[in-house]
């Protein structure tokens, strides 16, 4: 399983974050017709560290999930879920089986107001580490 399909699969299955988004979780983009709230992730950056041995090759990235809400305070209720959801993972599987060994740290948030899709934001970049 590849590192976004785990995280996707994580996030969906928090109960949390269901009753907020429900299933609208997406990695680079999301449907034009969804409605908000939903969160689209992608991948910032990595920086990977070769392995010569069968463990494969561990992967140090910066994520960043970028949650859409009609109000500012939705925005906030649902970053509180994705911090409980991975915040301070330290070695552990996420996405169910074939998942992948994660340890996570949020870096920082941001909150932002999008005139064009009169949505509120919050971008929360986390740092990932997991083996490919």
């Amino acid at each position: 399983m590849i590192i976004e399909d785990a995280l996707q699969a994580h996030l969906i299955a928090q109960p949390g974050l269901a009753a907020l988004v429900g299933a609208k979780i997406s990695y680079a983009r999301t449907p034009n017709d969804t409605a908000a709230p939903y969160i689209v992730f992608q991948k910032i950056s990595d920086v990977r560290e070769v392995s010569l041995d069968a463990s494969g090759d561990s992967v140090n990235a910066r994520f960043q999930f970028s949650i859409f809400a009609d109000t500012y305070h939705e925005t906030k209720f649902i970053a509180a879920q994705l911090r409980l959801a991975l915040h301070k993972k330290n070695n552990e599987v996420i996405g169910g089986v074939g998942g992948v060994r994660v340890s996570a740290q949020l870096d920082d948030e941001r909150d932002l107001y999008e005139s064009d899709s009169l949505y509120f934001l919050c971008a929360a970049d986390y740092f990932i580490q997991y083996n490919e």
